[in-house]
């Protein structure tokens, strides 16, 4: 199966549509000026103030466009090289349809995370916002050093399940069936997030000494 331009345009425009909006719900019932008050982090600050930072988050919108495009294309682009090597090539655009269709895996994990926040800690702070990863494993760790707190909330059954879809995906548009194709995302796109994880500890540890 080969996914032509519209259709990875129209997914891309689907996957950007829903992050929207849920940046725009989360703001709303979440982030909002009271919230940030209530958690002391605008202590201080008058009113022109907060109005000022609130309207900046409207630039999450432009950076979420920028995170998206850079994400889906690098790891569109191990898997295209991770299938090369293996002698199965594929066009890079069926690679990234499949990407992006299985990125809405973390739509459902925002969503989750949203609505659990809303409902079942309504008085919790920034922190507990930022700390609050459905099903991942820092709530086995909950007293983890925060250097280690980005791989452990990565590592949760969303994620796992995205490298499920990827693998039927790739059924779709290679002829390996499923589980040489999950072999492919284990070769291909998990060392690859390995080595992001451990940057993103170093880069903690070396920058913010304090939380390691």
């Amino acid at each position: 199966m080969h996914c032509k331009g519209k259709t990875i345009l129209i997914a891309f425009i689907a996957l950007l549509s829903t992050s929207f909006a849920l940046i725009a719900l989360t703001n709303r019932l979440i982030l909002t000026p009271d919230f940030y008050k209530r958690s002391g982090d605008l202590l201080g600050y008058d009113d022109n103030a907060l109005t000022t930072y609130v309207n900046a988050q409207k630039w999450l919108y432009f950076f979420e466009i920028i995170y998206l495009g850079i994400k889906l294309s690098l790891i569109s682009l191990v898997l295209y090289t991770t299938l090369y090597i293996a002698r199965q090539p594929i066009r890079f655009s069926s690679i990234l349809c499949v990407v992006i269709i299985a990125e809405f895996t973390f739509v459902l994990s925002a969503l989750g995370k949203l609505l659990w926040f809303h409902y079942f800690i309504p008085d919790g702070s920034l922190s507990d916002w930022h700390n609050t990863y459905l099903l991942s494993a820092l709530s086995l760790f909950p007293d983890a050093p925060v250097a280690w707190y980005y791989p452990l909330q990565t590592l949760n059954v969303f994620e796992i399940a995205y490298w499920f879809i990827l693998a039927m995906g790739m059924t779709k548009i290679t002829r390996l069936n499923f589980d040489n194709s999950l072999l492919i995302v284990l070769k291909g796109y998990v060392p690859a997030l390995v080595v992001w994880m451990a940057c993103v500890v170093f880069t903690t540890m070396v920058f913010f000494p304090s939380q390691a």
